[in-house]
């Protein structure tokens, strides 16, 4: 074999020094360029992407910062409506009271009026009868008929005593 012939080994030097200066050369001129520019690109565009991520994450915090606020206006809202709400509820029910005691008080006084005609008409009933016993037992104690009138000044000062 030629490759192990000591002759042999100076013009494979040569050419092995020639094929690998060429190769040297053809990788500085194209591949350097071509992986530098390759590197480049994607520096640039993981940049580009970085400021992207960056723009993105500001205005995801400013939608963040919007949210919070939406949400505090509307806890806001809510508990200025509760107020609103039970206030009038107050309102109406110290209303609906107010009416009902005007009611129970007219129905008291209807009833104490009641009352006074059923107490006025049982006093006139009683006169009455308290007149006509008087007159029947003096009649029987005494033995002739005493006079009305009497009898019933006698009994109106009795009762307006006891009164």
């Amino acid at each position: 074999m030629p490759q192990f012939d000591v002759t042999w080994f100076p013009p494979q030097l040569f050419w092995l020094a020639v094929l690998f200066l060429v190769l040297v050369v053809l990788m500085y001129l194209v591949a350097v360029p071509m992986v530098g520019s390759t590197i480049e690109r994607r520096a640039a565009q993981i940049d580009q992407d970085l400021e992207r991520a960056g723009k993105l994450k500001a205005e995801i915090d400013l939608v963040i910062v919007a949210r919070d606020k939406a949400i505090a206006e509307a806890r806001a809202q809510a508990v200025e409506l509760l107020r609103g709400t039970r206030d009038r509820l107050a309102h109406v029910a110290a209303e609906k009271q107010r009416e009902t005691m005007a009611l129970v008080h007219e129905q008291i006084k209807a009833a104490e009026h009641r009352i006074d005609l059923a107490k006025a008409n049982a006093l006139k009933d009683i006169h009455g009868a308290a007149v006509e016993t008087v007159r029947a037992v003096t009649g029987r104690l005494i033995g002739s008929d005493a006079a009305s009138d009497s009898i019933g000044e006698i009994v109106d000062d009795v009762i307006r005593s006891r009164a």
